[in-house]
């Protein structure tokens, strides 16, 4: 009976670990084309960097609006690491919203495509999360691994 029960707590933690590994986000660089088209000069600004951090923030998030306040601190500690950082606004069903909250954030900053497309195609879950990529756009941290890599930046 125990080696039973080992024989399946086993085969369901492989399960697991499957189900995660095929599910997991399969994204290798980032979509630039998935953000709005008409100011492309942020995504470009931190895509000339060596580095780029991108966070993506909801208006009513209140730990968006946390991060938000420390953004002045955070430009200018990965600037001179020669990391950029782009914010991109999203995950809201109000627009004006949205557009409000860009205009807010003010040059850094870039509206989702309707529809959320960026969030979608980077299975952005939680708020704030940060990719960050190479000058490539190549996905070097996302998730969880992409709030530790910032934090290792900032230090």
């Amino acid at each position: 009976m125990k080696k039973l029960l080992f024989n399946l707590m086993l085969i369901a933690a492989f399960g697991i670990v499957g189900y995660r590994l095929a599910n997991r986000n399969g994204n290798t660089s980032v979509n630039f084309g998935t953000v709005d088209q008409s100011d492309q000069a942020p995504v470009k600004a931190c895509r000339a960097q060596k580095t780029c951090v991108i966070a993506y923030v909801a208006p009513w998030c209140p730990a968006c609006h946390q991060f938000v306040s420390r953004i002045p601190l955070y430009r200018d500690r990965l600037a001179a690491k020669e990391v950029g950082l782009l914010l991109v606004v999203g995950a809201e069903d109000d627009m004006q919203k949205k557009v409000d909250f860009v205009k807010q954030l003010g040059p850094l900053a870039v509206l989702d495509s309707p529809g959320d497309a960026f969030r979608k195609a980077h299975k952005v879950e939680y708020f704030p999360t940060f990719i960050v990529t190479d000058s490539n756009g190549d996905v070097i941290a996302d998730g969880r691994k992409g709030q530790k890599k910032l934090n290792e930046l900032l230090d």
